[in-house]
């Protein structure tokens, strides 16, 4: 049983699902942060979870024999795959959605191209881009798996030993010129070309993305799309040796505590707050107004940790691992980033999402 929750915010989506198996829940949560145009962001939104789900289903039930005692009584015995499996099963998908979006899409439109005045549309995904943060929570093992692809960021807040304090546990490492490992990346696979200027790739600070076709096709395939250019009025010229960014996600594992919360936020939540004020703020929330969690959960309260998770974008907090019956703590979280009263009152508002270019 699925139990989905979407917002979109301008150019951005917030996601969470939470679906119950024979044994276990398995709790889901993701943020797509939109490059020049939502159309690829509106895609991972309709896709992206549904398709995790299917295939981390399938490689579970892959892993079990299934026992008949009765006819009308049967279980699955056997171990979980392994962790590896499942960090290869998310990555498999991510790359497998993002060829969808490039190059199915531009195979349909080069076959399809006098069939119809409306085929643009077709590549409108390809043509834009974002990032994806999926969180994925399993009660059974309380593995917490975070995949990145992008520069957003996810934190954890776990509390110390005296129950009075939390440390930070950083579960993501932001895909843009700040990271070593990235930049050394993309210099090894484009050598002698000066790809990275002002710490940006071709103008955009992560350096991977679903979408952004132009930098991931051919020469050849860019020549048969150039009629749909018209609207992008670029030439991709120092396009020389693409792919320039992959969607193939970096994944970490932590294992869940009582108490823990996490937090999922964009990049320009990041601009305005250190990893330690985040975790300062939502912890000291926490302590000083002992939340208790409402009948909101989104499992039962027998198979899900004492935690929260929240997911930010700009002036946007949404608590929805558990959702507290006091929503200040999203409020608190805003007011200190942005270093005044928060007007947009409470993690039910909706505010206009603030473009990436001006964050």
């Amino acid at each position: 049983m699925l139990s989905p929750g979407e917002d979109e915010l301008g150019s951005n989506h917030i996601q969470s699902i939470s679906t119950g198996l024979p044994d276990r829940f398995w709790s889901f949560f993701a943020l797509y942060d939109s490059y020049n145009g939502v159309d690829t962001s509106a895609y991972l939104a309709g896709n992206l979870l549904n398709a995790i789900i299917g295939g981390l289903a399938d490689l579970f039930s892959r892993a079990k024999e299934t026992k008949f005692s009765s006819l009308s009584d049967r279980s699955e015995v056997g171990p979980d795959p392994a962790p590896d499996e499942i960090d290869e099963e998310i990555k498999e998908t991510f790359n497998r959605l993002d060829d969808d979006i490039v190059n199915f899409s531009a195979m349909l439109a080069s076959n399809n191209r006098s069939s119809s005045r409306h085929l643009p549309h077709i590549l409108d995904a390809a043509y834009s881009g974002s990032s994806a943060t999926l969180a994925f929570y399993d009660t059974e093992t309380r593995a917490l798996r975070v995949a990145l692809t992008g520069n957003s960021r996810a934190i954890l807040g776990r509390r110390g030993r005296a129950g009075e304090s939390y440390r930070l546990e950083v579960l993501s490492a932001d895909q843009d010129a700040t990271n070593a490992e990235e930049l050394a990346r993309v210099k090894r696979e484009h050598p002698g070309e000066e790809v990275i200027k002002d710490d940006t790739l071709f103008g955009m600070a992560p350096f991977r993305l679903f979408g952004v076709g132009p930098y991931k096709w051919a020469k050849a395939v860019r020549e048969r799309l150039s009629w749909s250019d018209v609207k992008e009025k670029k030439t991709y010229n120092d396009v020389k040796t693409p792919p320039y960014f992959i969607a193939e996600p970096v994944i970490t594992t932590t294992l869940v505590q009582s108490g823990d919360f996490l937090v999922i936020a964009s990049s320009g939540l990041w601009k305005s707050l250190s990893n330690k004020e985040v975790i300062k703020e939502v912890g000291s929330a926490l302590q000083s107004k002992k939340q208790k969690p409402s009948e909101r959960a989104v499992v039962s309260e027998t198979e899900e940790p004492q935690g929260s998770a929240l997911l930010v974008y700009d002036q946007i907090v949404f608590s929805v691992w558990r959702h507290f019956e006091d929503q200040n703590l999203a409020s608190r979280l805003v007011d200190k980033a942005f270093g005044g009263e928060n007007e947009a009152g409470s993690v039910s508002s909706r505010s206009s999402a603030i473009d990436d270019n001006i964050r």
